[in-house]
């Protein structure tokens, strides 16, 4: 009665022990490393494949045939330049679907004027955008998601 008035008992439905009896318990590995939410949110997006867009679950006959060529382009990089790193092409999506990343650029009018210049663009960046950094930043990810996944985040 004692040790429970200085805090030193803990209370239970089935026994009482000191806290000092107490052991802590060994964790695993797994256990042990951080939980990446990035990771968590993807795997949340692998199990409901069945409710995404079709085109995010197979590919187009017109898929399929870019993706043999940017295939055919990443075995003669890699033949050519056997000690660079290897290209980020065509990851696989959230539903585990290897797709094409795009990456043409050009200039466009946007109609958000307030991101033409480096203070409101700083503000939305800051406002709107959470970073988390990659898992592995020496590497890229498994999985690259699409932006309507990550809008719905």
């Amino acid at each position: 009665d004692e040790d429970a008035e200085k805090g030193l008992v803990y209370w239970d439905v089935f026994k009482t022990t000191r806290l000092d009896n107490l052991k802590p318990r060994q964790l695993d590995e797994e256990e042990l490393k951080p939980k990446n939410a990035k990771r968590l949110r993807m795997q949340h997006t692998v199990n409901i494949s069945a409710r995404m867009p079709r085109s995010f679950v197979v590919q187009s006959a017109k898929e399929t045939k870019v993706l043999s060529y940017v295939q055919d382009y990443q075995r003669i990089f890699e033949e050519l330049y056997p000690h660079r790193r290897q290209l980020h092409l065509r990851p696989r999506n959230e539903c585990n679907v290897h797709k094409l990343v795009c990456t043409t650029l050009r200039p466009t009018q946007l109609s958000y004027t307030e991101l033409y210049d480096l203070d409101g663009c700083a503000t939305f960046v800051a406002d709107f955008l959470c970073y988390e950094p990659l898992e592995d930043p020496l590497h890229p990810p498994e999985h690259l998601p699409s932006p309507m996944s990550v809008l719905s985040w």
